[in-house]
């Protein structure tokens, strides 16, 4: 990938202002997102030093409905991330409500300051998670796919290669797959079951309870891309979200 400025045709905003996760620095300001030259569905969050960061990109212009939603696939890679708190691929609903466990917000990859590489549902303390445990947490680059069955429960794999990858196989960290569906989530239940990929490196000085990120003994700066993403949402995208057409 050689990361360039992003583009307008580019699928992901970056984000401005500050989140609830990272309100100190704000968003952006310090590094700026990127994309691969030539792929408008990528998105590199790459630190330009060892520091107080909050990065963050969405595809807020993207959004799908999650009773459509059928499968995610990206290619993606880390390095440099041992001990960050930071999340290569989330999705998250429009209508986020409280609590954390029941907003809908599922973490394929979040590599947290707490020490676990896993997929989340919500909070790693809270339950419907799986631990990437045959995946390095500092260095890695691969494939994500994740589904859905018709109940609304997910399930989510990390390979090696381009993908896709085979959930009814053995994969190295094995397949995160979730009882609970996230119809029943708040996302659904009373808003409009709305949801849009997201990225993420939180390491600021103030933010979320769960973990303020920002080491100042850090000599490794994180960087992580996400490219060639194909979303099917059940109908075919549009204008510049055609491009995550499989």
């Amino acid at each position: 990938c050689n990361p360039v400025d992003v583009s307008s045709d580019s699928v992901w905003t970056v984000k401005q202002g500050t989140h609830p996760s990272c309100s100190s620095p704000s968003l952006n300001t310090r590094s700026r997102p990127k994309m691969c030259d030539g792929d408008p569905t990528s998105t590199v969050l790459a630190m330009d030093r060892p520091q107080a960061e909050c990065m963050y990109t969405a595809m807020d212009d993207c959004r799908f409905n999650m009773h459509d939603f059928k499968t995610l696939e990206a290619d993606v890679s880390w390095d440099g991330c041992e001990g960050y708190w930071n999340c290569p691929t989330w999705i998250s609903p429009d209508q986020w409500i409280a609590p954390q466990g029941e907003s809908g917000e599922y973490d394929m990859i979040e590599n947290s300051c707490g020490g676990k590489l896993a997929a989340n549902r919500g909070w790693p303390h809270l339950g419907d998670n799986h631990e990437w445990t045959g995946i390095d947490r500092n260095s890695w680059s691969g494939h994500i796919t994740m589904q859905k069955d018709d109940e609304g429960r997910m399930q989510v794999g990390l390979c090696e290669g381009t993908g896709p990858c085979d959930l009814t196989t053995s994969l190295p960290g094995g397949v995160g797959r979730y009882p609970s569906s996230l119809y029943d989530s708040k996302a659904c239940t009373q808003g409009d079951c709305t949801w849009q990929l997201r990225s993420d490196i939180w390491n600021g000085t103030s933010g979320s309870e769960m973990c303020h990120a920002y080491d100042p003994s850090f000599t490794n700066a994180c960087k992580q891309t996400i490219r060639n993403v194909k979303i099917d949402k059940g109908t075919p995208w549009s204008g510049k979200c055609a491009a995550l057409n499989k």
